[in-house]
């Protein structure tokens, strides 16, 4: 039996923002309204896309330094 913090089969198929995102949505224990679910998978994709390019950049830009 898995165990309550691993993540469920369906997670695998979506790309690693969406599926940590979503979760993060799933493990939150509060009585939340749906469309404000899909606004929080988004902010949060979307926040860690931009971390993970940031990231990149500025491993780029002290390896040109």
């Amino acid at each position: 039996m898995p165990g309550d913090r691993e993540p469920p089969v369906e997670l695998i198929c979506l790309p690693f923002p969406e599926a940590m995102a979503l979760w993060l949505l799933m493990s939150d224990t509060g009585e939340t309204d749906p469309p404000l679910d899909f606004g929080r998978l988004h902010t949060l994709s979307g926040a860690f896309v931009l971390l993970a390019f940031g990231a990149v950049a500025l491993l780029a830009w002290f390896h040109a330094a």
